[in-house]
C-alpha cells in the first residue's frame, strides 16, 4: 500500500554514514565524518553542558528581542542543489513554533567561498537522502532549512513548506525549523560573521512565526527532551552564544 507522506506521526531515522557518491572517496569520507561528528553521540549530555564557555568570550555579543529585524538576503535552494526533493520522503510543515540551532561538524577552514559552500551542500544532502540500510538518513532533502556557512551567508535548505529531518525523530521535528552552522564549535569558534546571520535569522523566524526566545534550542537540548541519545550538536562555542541570546532575548520580552 502507498505510504501517505502527510502522516506527520512517522518518526525519521538519525543515524548517517558515508555511501559511495560521485566525488572521491575521501572527500565522501570527509563529508559523512563530519556530518557524524556534529550530531555525535559520544558525550554524556551532563558531561556537554559542563564544557561549555561562559557567554563572554564572544566578539560578537547576542542582542536582545524584539527588535526590528533587518531584510535577509538568503540563496535560494536552486542556487547550489542539481536535483529535486524526493516528495514522497516529505511531510508538510504547518506552523513551527521552534527553532533547533545544530553545527554541521567540519573544522574545515576552506568553506568560505560560494562554489565550495555549494558542494558541500549537495554531497550533505545525497548522503542524507541514503536510505538507512545504507548508512543515511532516508530523508527526502537537506535535512536543515536553512545553513549559515563560513562567511556568514545564509542559505535555503529544505523549504518551509516542508518538516525537517534534523532533530532525532518526527515528534522532535514536528513544527521545528532546522538551522545549521558549517564548522565544528567544539573545536572552533563560529564566526562574527556567522553569529551576526544567525542573529538576523533567528529574529526574523521568531517576527514571523511568534516563536519564543525559550523555545529557540540546541540539538543536544531537543534530543534531551525526546529521551534520545545525546549529542555534542551545535558544539561548547555555540551552545555558550544560544544559552547568552536565549536569557537576553527573554529579559527584553518581560521588561516589554
Amino acid at each position: 500500500m502507498k505510504r501517505d507522506f502527510r502522516d506527520r506521526s512517522r518518526p525519521l531515522q538519525e543515524p548517517v554514514g558515508a555511501p559511495p557518491l560521485p566525488r572521491t572517496l575521501l572527500l565522501v569520507a570527509a563529508v559523512s565524518v563530519a556530518v557524524l561528528t556534529g550530531c555525535a553521540t559520544t558525550q554524556p549530555m551532563s558531561t556537554a553542558r559542563r564544557a561549555v564557555l561562559p557567554p563572554q568570550r564572544y566578539q560578537v555579543r547576542p542582542q536582545p528581542l524584539p527588535f526590528i529585524p533587518t531584510p535577509l538576503a538568503v540563496r535560494p535552494r536552486s542556487s547550489w542543489a542539481d536535483t529535486s526533493p524526493i516528495a514522497s520522503r516529505l511531510q508538510p510543515m504547518g506552523t513551527p513554533w521552534r527553532i533547533t540551532v545544530h553545527h554541521e561538524g567540519s573544522d574545515s577552514d576552506e568553506l568560505f567561498s560560494e562554489s565550495a559552500v555549494s558542494e558541500r551542500l549537495r554531497t550533505i544532502t545525497k548522503v542524507q537522502e541514503q536510505s538507512v540500510g545504507e548508512g543515511g538518513l532516508g530523508a527526502g532533502d537537506l535535512a536543515y532549512h536553512f545553513v549559515i556557512d563560513r562567511s556568514g551567508r545564509i542559505w535555503e535548505g529544505r523549504s518551509l513548506s516542508w518538516q525537517g529531518a534534523h532533530a532525532g525523530n518526527g515528534a522532535a521535528n514536528t513544527a521545528n525549523i532546522g538551522v545549521v552552522l558549517l564548522g565544528n564549535f567544539d573545536v572552533q569558534e563560529p564566526t562574527p560573521s556567522q553569529l551576526l546571520s544567525l542573529q538576523q535569522l533567528l529574529a526574523n523566524l521568531c517576527q514571523r512565526y511568534t516563536v519564543r526566545p525559550e523555545n529557540i534550542y540546541g540539538h543536544d537540548e531537543v534530543k534531551g527532551q525526546y529521551g534520545l541519545p545525546s549529542t555534542r550538536c551545535p558544539g561548547r562555542y555555540l551552545s555558550a552564544w544560544l544559552r547568552s541570546y536565549r536569557w537576553q532575548s527573554a529579559w527584553s520580552r518581560a521588561a516589554h
